[in-house]
């Protein structure tokens, strides 16, 4: 976490050293866009002992005019993008998969501010705008979990919709002959499939005797006070 206003380009070097004590990772490649790779960078970078790859500009500045030079040569990089890296070891494809991985980045900040709400912050003292970031950030972790186990079992979809799914499931309790049944509605089938792919059992329906009434009759086969009934 940073204050506001901070430059992503400055926050490089420290995350650096911070990473390589927490971890010590033999060996990591930095990816990034071409906001983050400056010249200062690259240098940290390689004191560290990181290889990096990013992407680089395609396009220069045009102030107020149309060149039509200029303008054409821009349209011939159109759809492309160029990538720079200097882990000579990878193949061209592996650059490329590893820096179209930063997507995962964006959905995940996306996920973020869109449905987990981690923005507006209503918080004024630095350890409580931290507690609220910590626990955001947790959820979009179990959500990840989430997601990553359900692909595990052959199931593709996003935490959210699976969420929306299990909704289906639902905890109802109704009266019949002085006894309250409580237990789960069947839910949709994606629903149970992703309880099964969780380990999640659904809980099973209970009957539960209700206190008697002072003029009523007892019941010729009265039942305990709680029974599962499947």
């Amino acid at each position: 976490m940073f204050m506001g206003n901070t430059c992503d380009a400055t926050t490089v070097k420290d995350r650096l050293t911070d990473l390589k004590g927490r971890f010590g990772i033999s060996r990591t490649i930095f990816v990034g866009d071409r906001g983050m790779l400056s010249a200062a960078n690259v240098a940290a970078l390689g004191v560290e002992g990181y290889q990096y790859i990013s992407s680089l500009p395609t396009r220069g500045k045009l102030f107020f005019e149309l060149k039509a030079e200029a303008i054409a040569e821009d349209s011939s990089c159109d759809g492309r993008f160029i990538l720079t890296t200097d882990a000579a070891d990878l193949s061209v494809q592996q650059v490329i998969s590893s820096y179209k991985d930063l997507k995962h980045v964006e959905a995940a900040f996306d996920e973020l501010k869109n449905f987990i709400e981690i923005r507006p912050v209503y918080h004024y003292n630095e350890h409580r705008v931290r507690a609220h970031v910590f626990i955001c950030v947790l959820s979009y972790l179990l959500e990840r979990v989430l997601e990553l186990t359900l692909k595990h079992a052959g199931i593709e979809m996003t935490a959210r919709r699976a969420l929306q799914e299990l909704q289906s499931i639902q905890m109802v309790t109704s009266e019949i002959d002085g006894h309250l049944l409580h237990g789960p509605t069947e839910g949709s089938e994606a629903a149970r499939s992703i309880l099964n792919a969780l380990g999640v059992a659904i809980p099973k329906a209970t009957l539960t005797a209700l206190a008697p009434v002072a003029d009523a009759q007892p019941l010729e086969k009265p039942c305990g006070a709680e029974r599962t009934l499947f």
